[in-house]
């Protein structure tokens, strides 16, 4: 009985631990292409809810002609769950593939989630 109660109290320790260490998801994170701002600027951000849950929101632009107001707009609204470092958004035939590596975001699949020519589809890092 003592080994089993050493062993899960051992197991707290460690997941308390890891869970110590784990960088925050939640934050405002911001397209980049070839290592600057993405001209058709896109966000996300990321609000946690409870332990597995975050609120994911965002907006992407796409710029044709800004002398003439010809931009694009694109914006998704919703609670999503994480499966190991992924996140699959679908709200209203929008849909998403997330990907999470420490403070970037890459995001694929892009399908239904803004205007024309509007995508969420890139690379985006986490601003401090």
């Amino acid at each position: 009985m003592k080994t089993v109660f050493v062993c899960l109290t051992m197991l707290f320790v460690s997941l308390f631990v890891y869970a110590a260490n784990v960088p925050s998801l939640q934050g405002h994170y911001e397209r980049y292409y070839n290592g600057q701002l993405d001209t058709n600027a896109a966000f996300i951000d990321l609000t946690r809810v409870d332990s597995s849950e975050y609120k994911l929101s965002g907006t992407s632009v796409w710029v044709g002609d800004s002398s003439s107001g010809f931009i694009n707009i694109g914006e998704i609204d919703g609670v999503v769950t994480f499966n190991g470092n992924q996140i699959n958004y679908d709200v209203d035939g929008c849909t998403l593939k997330i990907l999470l590596n420490q403070n970037i975001l890459v995001v694929s699949n892009d399908n239904g989630c803004g205007g024309l020519n509007v995508s969420f589809n890139g690379t985006y890092v986490k601003e401090q």
